[in-house]
């Protein structure tokens, strides 16, 4: 289990992990978006991350831009954003189709995209 935001229930609360996904078949950009003032967060391009009001490709950020968060619906800023390779990645699809990533519990998609 881990923690998601069901939109149904407009609620966040634990959630089946479905399907771990392992791609260690190459190597993949990640974005390294700087949240707050003390955390980085990597995601693959095609994970998209939620923003209260839509679902944004991670290369589509831009700083200063807010996206959303575990904590009382509080919104976190965008500082940076940077690339870095890697050769393996994992993603994990849930039953909710969310899941929560990094220290701030950002908001995101649990379901497969075509780059990924």
């Amino acid at each position: 289990m881990v923690y998601g935001f069901n939109f149904n229930l407009s609620r966040f609360e634990a959630t089946r992990v479905k399907q771990v996904l392992l791609h260690d078949d190459g190597e993949y950009w990640l974005n390294q978006l700087e949240v707050g003032t003390s955390e980085v967060v990597e995601v693959t391009d095609g994970h998209p991350l939620f923003t209260g009001r839509e679902w944004i490709l991670p290369h589509e950020f831009r700083a200063q831009e807010f996206v959303s968060r575990n904590q009382n619906e509080v919104f976190t800023r965008i500082v940076g954003q940077h690339t870095r390779k890697a050769p393996v990645v994992i993603n994990l699809l849930t039953e909710s189709g969310t899941y929560l990533v990094g220290e701030h519990g950002l908001i995101a998609s649990g379901t497969v995209t075509e780059d990924e």
